[in-house]
C-alpha cells in the first residue's frame, strides 16, 4: 500500500505526451520492417545473395542437416553469432525448403536485425533530447542510407554487428547520463555479443573499458562512497522532498549502514570520515568533494571489471573452445581458410586497386570514408569541442563504440592485413548520424511544457531521480514524471536545475553532482545559464539569444547528415572503391552473381539425380556451401566440418567415398590440394564431369574415386 501511495500519479497530459512517442516508434519499426523485408525478397528473387551470407547460413545448416550434425560444425574461422541466430528457424525448412535451398532465411533475418538496429538508433537520438522533426529526419538519414539498405537485405553479418554496437551505444549513453552502475551490465553484454558477430568488437570492448574507468575515477564524489543498498534515488519509490532534503524510499530510512549526510558541515562516517561531505566554493555554492584517490581508483576498477568482463570472457572462451576442438587458438589467423591467408593470397590483387604503399592506401581509405559520410569526422571533432565546453560526456558513447571500430578497421587496412572492403567502414554512418543528433539537441533544446502541465523529466534533462535520462521517471521508464520536480518549477524545462542540484555546482566532474544521483556521479552535468536552460547557445558558438542562428545551425547539420546519400551513391558507382557491392549494384556484377548461384544449384540437382548413398561425395564446404544448401540430399556429402573428414580424405575407398567434388576457384580447396596439389591444372580433364559458366570458365569438377 505504501508503494501505491508513494507512486506518482500519471496525469492525462503526460499520457497524451507518451502516446505520440509510442506511435512514432511503431511507425519507425513498421516502415523499416516493410522496406527491409521487401529488399530481402528482392535480393532473393534476383539470386543476388552474397557468398558470405550463404556460407553463414550453411554453417548453421550443418549443425542439424549434415551427415555428422554437431554444434561445432559452425566452425571457428568466423564468429558464430550470425549462424547461431539462424538455428531456431532452420527446422522451418521442412515447410518452406526455399529458406535454406535458396538461402531465403539469411536476408529475412538480416532485414529484421537491421530494423531493430534502426529502432535502437532512433531511441538513442530520443535520449539526446532531440525534438521530433530532427529526430525523425536523422532516423531517416540512417535508415535510408544506401549501405544500410544494401546490408539490410543481403543477409550478411553487418546488420547483426551494427545491432550489437548500437545496443552498446544505448547502454553507454544511459550510463554517461545517469551514472547508474547497473547500466554497465547490458553494456558489457552488448560488447560480448558484438564479439560473437565480428572480431572488430575487441576495439570497442577495450575503448569502452578505458573510458568507463577514467569517467568513474575522475567523476566520483564522496556521495558515491556513502551509497548503500538503500541509498537515495535507487528505485521507483525514491522521491525528493525539497531542495535541502534527502531522497528516501519508504523502506530506506538511512543512506547506508556506515554513513549519513547531515548537512554542509557534516562528514561521512566510515573509512573516509576525514573527507567532508560538502564544501563551499568562492561563490558560496555547495561543492561535492572528490573522494580519496584510493577510493576512486577502487570504484573505477570495479566498474571496469563489470563492463570489461563479458567481452573478455567471450574472447577467452571462444579461443579456448577453438583450441580444444580444432587445435587452433585463433583460426581466423592460422587456418588456411582464415582472413590472414585470404589476404596474403590476394595481396597482389588488393594492392593493384588500393595501392601498395601507405600514402596510396590512406587516400583509398579516405575516399571510401568520405563517400559514406562526408562530414562525419568534422561533426565528431566539433561535437568533442562543444561537449568539453558544456561538460556533457554523452556524445562519447557513439564516438567511443563506433569510432573505435572504424579506427580498428582503418589500421588493419593501412597495415596491409585487410581487404579494405567498403563495408568495413559502415560504422561511420551511425556515427555521423548520432553525433549530428547531439549537435542539434544542443542547438535546439526541447520545447517547454504547455502551461499548467505537470513538469516531467524531459529528454536530456538530468533530475535527482533520473539524471540525464530522456523522458524517464525514477524507475527508468520512458516518459514518466519526475517526483523530484514540482509542477511548474523551471527545472521542468530542458536542462533546468534539479531542486537537489545547485545550479552550476561542481563535483568530481565539472558541472556539479547531486547527492541524490545514484552513485553521486552524473557525467552529464552541463553548465546552466541564467535562463535555466541548457543548449541555448550551442556550447557558446551560436550566440546566447539567437533562435534563428540555432535553427540555421541545426538545419546545416541535418543537410550534412543527408549529404551521405549522394556521396555513397557516387562511391557505389565506382567498382574500385565498392568491390564487393559491385556484385549487386552493377549489371555485370549482378549477372555474374546470379550465374554462380545457378551453377551451384545445377551441380546439386545433377548429384541428387545420381541417387548416391550417404557420404558418397567428399568436398570442401568452404567453397561448396552453395551446392550443399541447394541439394535435396545433404547427407550424401562428406564436408570439412565432419569429424571423419580427414580420415575419409586420406583413404576414400575405405570410407565408401565414390566422388571428389573439386572447386576450380578455391585456392585452399582441401580435397583438391590433398589429391592433386595446389596447382589447379593438375586436376584431370578426362573421365570426369565438369560444370562451366557461360563464358566457358571451369567452376566444378566431379572426379570418380578409382
Amino acid at each position: 500500500m505504501s508503494d501505491l501511495l508513494s507512486r506518482p500519479v500519471v496525469s492525462p497530459a503526460v499520457r497524451r505526451r507518451r502516446a505520440p512517442l509510442w506511435s512514432e516508434r511503431r511507425a519507425v519499426i513498421l516502415t523499416c520492417a516493410v522496406v527491409y523485408l521487401g529488399l530481402a525478397l528482392w535480393f532473393w528473387h534476383h539470386q543476388l545473395l552474397p557468398g558470405d551470407a550463404m556460407s553463414r547460413l550453411a554453417n548453421g545448416y550443418y549443425v542439424f542437416y549434415s551427415r555428422d550434425p554437431h554444434l561445432a560444425a559452425i566452425g571457428f574461422v568466423w564468429n558464430p553469432l550470425p549462424s547461431l541466430i539462424l538455428l531456431p528457424f532452420l527446422p522451418l525448412t521442412h515447410l518452406f525448403p526455399a529458406l535454406t535451398q535458396q538461402a531465403l532465411l539469411a536476408p529475412l533475418v538480416s532485414a529484421v536485425l537491421m530494423t531493430a538496429t534502426v529502432a535502437v538508433a532512433h531511441d538513442v537520438l530520443r535520449r539526446t533530447g532531440l525534438r521530433r522533426v530532427p529526430r525523425l529526419l536523422l532516423t531517416v538519414a540512417f535508415a535510408a542510407h544506401p549501405m544500410t539498405l544494401l546490408y539490410a537485405g543481403n543477409g550478411m553479418s553487418e546488420a547483426c554487428f551494427l545491432l550489437c554496437l548500437l545496443l552498446a551505444v544505448r547502454s553507454f549513453h544511459m550510463w554517461l547520463a545517469e551514472g547508474r552502475v547497473e547500466l554497465l551490465v547490458p553494456l558489457g553484454l552488448a560488447l560480448a555479443l558484438g564479439y560473437g558477430a565480428r572480431y572488430e568488437a575487441l576495439a570497442p570492448a577495450a575503448a569502452v573499458t578505458v573510458v568507463v574507468t577514467l569517467v568513474t575515477y575522475l567523476g566520483t564524489t564522496i556521495h558515491r562512497i556513502s551509497r548503500g543498498p538503500d541509498s537515495p534515488a535507487r528505485g521507483p519509490d525514491s522521491s525528493a522532498r525539497g531542495p535541502d532534503s534527502s531522497a528516501r524510499g519508504p523502506d530506506s530510512p538511512a543512506r547506508g549502514p556506515d554513513s549519513s549526510v547531515r548537512g554542509p558541515d557534516s562528514s561521512v562516517r566510515g573509512s573516509d570520515s576525514s573527507v567532508p561531505v560538502s564544501e563551499s566554493s568562492a561563490s558560496g555554492v555547495p561543492v561535492a568533494p572528490v573522494a580519496s584517490r584510493a577510493r576512486r581508483w577502487s570504484l573505477a576498477r570495479a566498474d571496469a571489471v563489470i563492463v570489461g568482463l563479458p567481452p573478455f570472457l567471450a574472447f577467452v572462451l571462444w579461443a579456448a573452445a577453438s583450441k580444444i576442438i580444432v587445435d587452433q587458438w585463433f583460426a581466423t589467423f592460422s587456418s588456411q581458410y582464415g582472413n590472414s591467408t585470404q589476404v596474403d593470397t590476394a595481396a597482389s590483387d588488393i594492392s593493384s586497386v588500393t595501392g601498395a604503399d601507405l600514402p596510396s592506401r590512406t587516400v583509398y581509405w579516405l575516399q571510401q570514408l568520405i563517400g559514406l559520410s562526408p562530414v562525419a569526422l568534422l561533426l565528431t571533432a566539433i561535437a568533442l569541442v562543444i561537449a568539453w565546453r558544456r561538460r556533457d560526456l554523452r556524445v562519447l558513447a557513439p564516438i567511443t563504440v563506433l569510432g573505435s571500430v572504424l579506427a580498428f578497421d582503418a589500421l588493419a587496412f593501412l597495415s596491409g592485413t585487410s581487404f579494405g572492403w567498403l563495408r568495413f567502414n559502415i560504422t561511420v554512418i551511425p556515427l555521423g548520424v548520432l553525433v549530428a543528433g547531439h549537435l542539434i539537441a544542443w542547438a535546439l533544446p526541447p520545447a517547454p511544457l504547455p502551461a499548467g502541465a505537470p513538469a516531467t523529466a524531459g529528454p536530456g534533462t538530468p533530475t535527482s531521480s533520473s539524471p540525464g535520462l530522456p523522458g524517464a521517471d525514477s524507475s527508468g521508464l520512458p516518459g514518466g514524471p519526475s517526483p523530484s520536480v514540482p509542477a511548474g518549477d523551471p527545472s521542468g524545462l530542458p536542462g533546468g536545475p534539479s531542486p537537489s542540484v545547485p545550479a552550476g555546482g561542481p563535483s568530481g566532474l565539472p558541472g556539479g553532482a547531486s547527492p541524490s544521483v545514484p552513485g553521486g556521479v552524473s557525467p552529464r552535468l552541463p553548465e546552466v545559464g541564467s535562463s535555466g536552460r541548457t543548449g541555448a547557445d550551442f556550447g557558446g558558438f551560436a550566440g546566447s539569444g539567437s533562435g534563428v542562428v540555432r535553427r540555421v545551425l541545426a538545419g546545416a547539420v541535418i543537410v550534412a547528415a543527408f549529404a551521405a546519400v549522394p556521396g555513397t551513391l557516387a562511391v557505389l558507382s565506382r567498382s574500385t572503391l565498392a568491390r564487393e557491392e559491385a556484385e549487386w549494384v552493377t549489371d555485370s556484377g549482378s549477372e555474374r552473381r546470379r550465374e554462380l548461384t545457378q551453377i551451384d544449384a545445377r551441380v546439386a540437382a545433377d548429384l541428387d539425380a545420381l541417387d548416391l548413398p550417404d557420404g558418397a561425395v567428399i568436398t570442401d564446404a568452404a567453397y561448396a556451401f552453395g551446392v550443399v544448401l541447394s541439394s535435396d540430399r545433404p547427407r550424401q556429402f562428406v564436408i570439412t566440418p565432419d569429424r571423419d573428414f580427414t580420415p575419409a580424405l586420406t583413404d576414400p575407398t575405405t570410407h565408401h567415398v565414390q566422388y571428389l567434388l573439386l572447386s576450380a576457384d578455391g585456392s585452399a580447396d582441401a580435397v583438391r590440394i590433398a589429391r592433386y596439389g595446389p596447382d589447379p591444372t593438375a586436376v584431370p580433364e578426362t573421365g570426369v564431369r565438369t560444370w562451366r559458366d557461360a563464358n566457358g570458365g571451369l567452376q566444378w569438377t566431379l572426379v570418380p574415386v578409382p
